[in-house]
């Protein structure tokens, strides 16, 4: 029972993780295209 349990938080960590990792990369990518869009914008004045 202990043994599935630990098994259990491990994945919980991992999937933790990951997500936190996905929130990462997204705000970069957001930062990146707002970035480009602002140096387009002020390009084209």
């Amino acid at each position: 029972k202990q043994f599935e349990y630990k098994n259990l938080e491990k994945l919980y960590t991992i999937y933790q993780r990951r997500l936190q990792n996905g929130y990462l990369s997204l705000f970069v990518l957001v930062q990146l295209v707002l970035g480009i869009a602002h140096c387009t914008v002020l390009i084209m004045t």
